[in-house]
């Protein structure tokens, strides 16, 4: 009995590990992508458009051009942290965000590469930390459980 709750321990914090480290992972690219792509440019929407994904959720997409060191970039871009359940919804957005003035964020060195969201999630940093959280907690139950079972023994 006592090697099976060894066990159920280990796998329990092998997940516990294992989704941790996965939000973490999350998180840094955000971050990534929050510092590297440090320049705007203002932006030509050419088109927009309601798309559907595979999971029956919609979401807008927008294809656009804009210039950097006298080139011209003509690119496709689908807002990832927006999505809609219904189409009428999305073209709701659609008709609030399509006069507005966008800027494109691109890498300095790479203008190739542009997004028109550039936000850092504070959700996922604190669920990300959280959940490290849950993971010392359970880590440190089991040192404290298995100091308890040495004395009583």
């Amino acid at each position: 009995m006592r090697v099976v709750l060894k066990n159920i321990w280990r796998i329990l914090l092998s997940i516990a590990l294992l989704v941790s480290l996965w939000m973490t992972y999350r998180v840094a690219f955000e971050v990534y992508h929050f510092f590297h792509f440090s320049q705007d440019v203002k932006i030509d929407v050419d088109e927009w458009e309601i798309v559907r994904n595979n999971r029956d959720q919609y979401r807008i997409l927008a294809k656009y051009h804009y210039h950097v060191g006298g080139k011209s970039y003509h690119k496709k871009y689908i807002f990832h942290h927006i999505s809609f359940v219904n189409e009428e919804s999305a073209r709701f957005f659609l008709e609030k965000y399509q006069g507005k003035n966008w800027v494109a964020w691109y890498i300095p060195n790479h203008p190739e590469y542009s997004m028109l969201e550039r936000e850092l999630s504070l959700r996922m940093i604190l669920e990300s930390l959280i959940v490290w959280v849950i993971y010392i907690y359970f880590w440190r139950l089991r040192i404290y459980v298995e100091r308890m079972k040495r004395i009583d023994s």
